[in-house]
């Protein structure tokens, strides 16, 4: 898979995981290094489009992926993370894309949504 792939792959998992119920946001993975630097080209237009906020990266044995969301405080962050890994592992397999690793991390719950 090329980068440009990569990229599209990115792109079509943000959009696909921006559909799994009880997910309310995406965030930007990586270090704070790698955020700050591209947060920075984005300002100065540097890039033509925003960087994906899904990392999907190239390994020896198969492709990783790495996303942050947000959860929806009613919907549970252990259901809606398991939603997520179905989801990306659903697109990833329909594509025959190989992959070693899917992380989702649960960056935010909201809590205007979440039982009293």
């Amino acid at each position: 898979m090329t980068d440009i792939e990569g990229q599209a792959l990115a792109a079509d998992l943000e959009t696909a995981v921006r559909e799994v119920a009880g997910v309310t946001g995406l965030f930007r993975v990586g270090g704070v290094l790698s955020n700050v630097a591209d947060a920075g080209a984005e300002i100065l237009g540097l890039e033509g489009a925003r960087p994906p906020l899904v990392r999907v990266d190239a390994a020896e044995e198969g492709w990783s992926v790495e996303i942050a969301i947000g959860v929806d405080g009613i919907a549970g962050s252990v259901e809606t993370s398991r939603r997520v890994h179905e989801t990306i592992h659903a697109l990833c397999a329909a594509r025959g894309i190989p992959f070693t690793k899917i992380q989702v991390t649960v960056a935010h719950v909201d809590e205007s949504t979440t039982k009293d």
